[in-house]
Formats: C-alpha cells, structure tokens, sequence
C-alpha cells in the first residue's frame, strides 16, 4: 500500500509543477511582454514637463 501513496504523491508534485508551468507560459509571460510595450509607448510619448 506505501507504493500507492508514494505514486500518489510523485503524480501529484508532477501536475502541480505542469500547472505552475502553464500559468506562467500563459499569463506571467504575455503580461511582461504587455508591460515592456506599455513602457516603451509611455517612453516614445512627450517627454515630462519641468516646471
């Protein structure tokens, strides 16, 4: 019965690890990207004022 729960356990470390994979190829990734870009127009935009 030990190899049922040490399977359990290495499957379950396995899908955690893949979800923690996905979520950053599909949010953390493209936010970063949106960022840069959001950066680089406020950058190319008039520059500040000094008063």
């Amino acid at each position: 019965m030990l190899w049922l729960s040490t399977q359990i356990w290495v499957w379950l470390i396995v899908a955690v690890l893949l979800g923690v994979l996905c979520t950053w190829l599909c949010w953390s990734r493209p936010l970063g990207r949106r960022i840069a870009e959001l950066e680089a127009v406020r950058e190319q935009a008039s520059p500040p004022r000094t008063a």
